[in-house]
């Protein structure tokens, strides 16, 4: 048997209370037992060790996996023990011999022509096969190759095969293997400008320019961070061995370069948002909120440069739910801050009466937060326009009579139905507040409930609406005996 991967001292086999263990004495290539490579394992009737190429299996009579069924006289014991020894013994000389056959038969192929072969790796001790056949470790030295083509093949755990054609020829034949891990990729990062901070799925990692080598395959969420710039983020495919990038030139945030912007394009929507931004990071409110009103301004009157004004409505509602970023210290400031937005937005409605479009940004900023209008900005919104009014004063006369203040909302809807005598949601909601004031005890509601449902009621064609309203009435008029 001829086995050059197995050491001189490869391993030992030792009677313990239960059986047996196999231990590695720090060998080259490591023990192996059932497929797996261990320091001491435990073994038992069946199991296989592997020594090198040499695959041994045990036969222990006296062991039922891992269990001892009964426990062995010691000369059974001395002479099991015994024969495992004298296998490896017989091994280890054999690899002795092996390579001393190896080494003349290399000296008898270079008579004959053969040529040498050189292989390295990076890393190191890799296993060498030439044409199929194992012929040693990286970095290797002293293999011949007989004249014609060959295959070698370079493997080590945990990294990817590599496989080169060669042709014998004159001289030496060198190979430089350098190998790629089969679990791990390579990830650059690099912006403009450098030192920006790298986060790896919440982990900083370093600041660009940077190289990993070793990130995990799989998809990664890559964050880049710079003082006075935008934050990036992107979301990254690493594969096996492959090697991934970032090459990102940063937004500048600095006020400066907005402020400078704006002086050559003063209705640029973007720029007054980007620059109002940078001054709610600083907790520099009023000039924040100087610049939101220029841009909500400039929005409305249709003069917009920058063809972007969804940043503006996606700006204002951040602002008004504090969503992503928490810029606020108290909750005194963020109520503060949304009393100013609220007061840039009637500022405005009575500036642009006949645009809609502020109304409706106002109507999702306030559905965002889940804040109620107060009666002055529902008054406008009617004015200017009634079908988004109506729907702001529905919306908040329910928020308000979940909570028991059933007045409250029926001023509100009041207004609505004022500005909308014939809607049939006005009416409908009307009684259906008072209808429930009623079922608490209020008993002046039970009018107003009854009049409001049955002009309600005149105004659908839904029958099941209307079975809906009958079942109302039918409970009130219980209520009035």
């Amino acid at each position: 048997m001829l086995d050059r991967l197995v050491s001189r001292r490869h391993c030992t086999i030792a009677s313990t209370r239960d059986g047996y263990a196999a231990r590695d004495l720090d060998s080259n290539n490591g023990t192996y037992c059932d497929g797996r490579r261990v320091d001491i394992v435990g073994i038992h009737d069946g199991s296989q060790l592997q020594i090198g190429c040499t695959k041994v299996m045990l036969s222990l009579p006296w062991v039922g996996r891992g269990t001892a069924v009964s426990r062995p006289r010691p000369t059974h014991l001395l002479r099991h023990a015994a024969m495992l020894i004298a296998a490896l013994m017989l091994v280890s000389l054999a690899a002795v011999a092996g390579a001393f056959i190896v080494k003349e038969a290399r000296r008898i192929a270079f008579v004959s022509g053969a040529r040498p072969l050189e292989v390295t790796s990076k890393p190191s001790r890799a296993m060498v096969f030439v044409d199929g056949r194992y012929a040693g470790l990286t970095p290797t030295s002293g293999i011949s190759l007989s004249p014609g083509p060959h295959s070698v093949r370079v493997d080590k755990a945990d990294f990817q095969s590599r496989t080169f054609a060669v042709a014998t020829g004159d001289g030496l034949v060198s190979i430089e293997a350098p190998l790629t891990s089969a679990v791990s990729g390579l990830l650059t990062v690099q912006t403009q400008p450098e030192g920006a901070s790298v986060f790896i799925d919440g982990d900083l990692v370093g600041t660009t320019p940077l190289e990993l080598k070793d990130v995990a395959i799989g998809e990664h969420d890559v964050r880049l961070e710079k003082t006075n710039y935008v934050s990036e983020f992107k979301t990254l495919l690493i594969e096996p061995g492959a090697a991934a990038s970032v090459n990102s030139k940063l937004k500048i945030r600095q006020a400066e370069n907005y402020i400078f912007l704006l002086k050559n394009d003063p209705n640029n929507c973007s720029y007054h948002c980007e620059l109002a931004h940078v001054y709610l990071l600083d907790r520099r409110m009023e000039d924040a909120s100087r610049h939101l009103r220029q841009a909500l301004d400039i929005y409305a009157r249709g003069a917009d440069t920058s063809a972007y004004s969804t940043r503006l409505k996606w700006l204002f509602n951040k602002i008004y739910a504090d969503n992503y970023f928490h810029w606020y210290e108290t909750k005194q400031q963020l109520e503060e801050m949304r009393d100013e937005i609220d007061r840039i937005f009637l500022e405005l409605m009575a500036k642009y009466p006949s645009n809609p479009n502020l109304c409706k940004m106002l109507t999702s900023m306030h559905g965002v937060a889940g804040r109620p209008f107060n009666n002055e900005m529902l008054a406008r919104f009617l004015k200017i326009d009634v079908e988004s009014g109506v729907a702001a004063c529905v919306a908040t006369a329910m928020r308000m009579a979940r909570h028991g203040q059933t007045k409250q909302a029926a001023e509100i809807l009041e207004m609505a139905a004022k500005a909308a005598p014939d809607n049939f949601t006005v009416l409908y909601t009307i009684g259906k507040v008072h209808y429930q004031a009623a079922i608490r005890g209020a008993k002046e509601s039970i009018a107003e409930a009854v009049l409001n449902l049955t002009r309600a009621r005149s105004l659908t064609d839904s029958t099941a609406m209307q079975h809906r309203i009958d079942a109302y009435l039918k409970r009130l008029s219980k209520l009035e005996q």
